[in-house]
């Protein structure tokens, strides 16, 4: 996977925010969310690209090939990752 994100001036003040991670293990997608605080910025009209490899995870989220909606850039990041982690149907 590559990934490339334009910087985005971040607020200045840490906000809380949450987000997900995905992974493939024995041959179940899994989706885990974590709480995170840190600085941060979002556009709808900012550059970013995502090349993805093949393999089973990018077909089960079905995003290959396509651009993002929305670009989100983030410095000076806290973040928990919770244990528990949901099934994905693929």
């Amino acid at each position: 996977m590559r990934l490339a994100v334009g910087k985005l001036p971040p607020n200045l003040k840490r906000r809380p925010f949450a987000y997900c991670a995905y992974t493939d293990k024995d041959q179940q997608l899994l989706r885990a969310c974590i709480q995170a605080t840190g600085n941060y910025a979002y556009t709808t009209s900012g550059s970013a690209s995502l090349t993805l490899g093949s393999g089973s995870v990018p077909e089960g989220l079905g995003i290959r090939g396509k651009q993002p909606i929305q670009v989100f850039y983030a410095e000076n990041l806290e973040s928990t990752l919770n244990v528990a982690y949901e099934h994905l149907a693929k």
